[in-house]
């Protein structure tokens, strides 16, 4: 089991809509926020610190006013104070947020309650709900568990109405179709590895080459969302797919246990793991060398919105991650 894995195909398709009511397809997650803050006029929301930057792309596009809240090392959320239309609750990593903290806050302010499961595809929480459905608005980023060439999706508890995106044959499929052709080919892992870390330092330069602030237009549908994903559907084996990821969680921390590494969170059943995290304490890369030997390896994340500052919050920049998928 390594991130390089093809995902194992099934005769039987996954409807998405069985398994949530109410949902709209677009290619990337970011134009599913965006389509739902334009749709609720809202003119604040509060964002964990704790964040990847590229969040703030649809928010800045509508020119939405933004507060953070701190984040603890559990990755639990500090105290929630700062009065906002919407507020932010995001299951990292694909494991469950307690969404106590976040309905007592909508409670006492009235915000909308977006949960953000870009990285809980078909994970539960400890009651058996399916991650994703528990706020006002759910935003699930298919891609990064399943292999399309782009799909994510909203989903809404309430009769409000937003955009779909449009569905057609882009860069995104041919890109697509060559990983695969690539990945089929693969003589060994460490090379997909070499060709993982090259692509991210290419999308690296690409990112700081653009403005950071970007209007409306850039929200226009000038991105379609694949043909692979018009039925709504996937053929993937999620039972497989649900399996492979839950070994290599347990591969990863059985690991780290042996090198003194611990893992941000504990497995739980009904988890579907994103990936593997965990705070690096030490300049000690035992741990990365040992994964790397069986087609592991460690990334930092997220790359932090330029608000936030790290002087109080060290951790915020010693997570580091696993993948599971490329």
């Amino acid at each position: 089991m390594t991130p390089f894995d093809i995902q194992k195909t099934s005769d039987e398709t996954v409807l998405f809509s069985q398994l949530y009511q109410n949902i709209t397809f677009y290619p990337y997650a970011r134009f599913a926020l965006y389509e739902y803050l334009k749709s609720i006029e809202a003119k604040s929301i509060y964002l964990p610190e704790f964040i990847c930057s590229d969040v703030l792309e649809p928010i800045n596009a509508i020119g939405i006013d933004v507060s953070y809240y701190e984040v603890n090392e559990d990755l639990t959320p500090g105290k929630l104070s700062q009065c906002c239309d919407a507020i932010l609750m995001v299951n990292y990593f694909g494991f469950e947020q307690d969404i106590t903290p976040f309905s007592q806050y909508k409670k006492q302010f009235g915000a909308v309650l977006i949960e953000d499961n870009a990285h809980g595809l078909f994970s539960r929480d400890r009651y058996g709900n399916l991650l994703g459905g528990r706020g006002d608005a759910g935003l699930l980023s298919l891609r990064k568990t399943l292999s399309l060439p782009n799909g994510a999706a909203l989903i809404l508890k309430n009769g409000i109405k937003v955009s779909a995106s449009q569905v057609a044959t882009s860069l995104d499929d041919h890109r697509h179709a060559r990983k695969d052709k690539f990945r089929q080919r693969l003589p060994s892992p460490i090379l997909g590895i070499a060709a993982f870390l090259f692509k991210q330092w290419l999308s690296k330069l690409r990112k700081n080459s653009q403005a950071s602030n970007l209007d409306a237009n850039a929200f226009s549908q000038q991105e379609y969302l694949s043909p692979m994903l018009e039925q709504g559907d996937t053929n993937v084996d999620i039972e497989a797919e649900i399996t492979r990821r839950i070994g290599m969680y347990k591969l990863l921390t059985k690991i780290a246990e042996k090198y003194g590494v611990t893992p941000i969170y504990s497995f739980y059943d009904g988890v579907v793991p994103y990936l593997f995290a965990y705070i690096d304490r030490s300049d000690d890369n035992r741990f990365s060398r040992a994964i790397l030997s069986k087609g592991f390896f460690t990334l930092s994340w997220p790359d932090l919105p330029p608000q936030v500052s790290v002087k109080d919050k060290t951790f915020y920049n010693k997570v580091k991650v696993v993948p599971f998928l490329w």
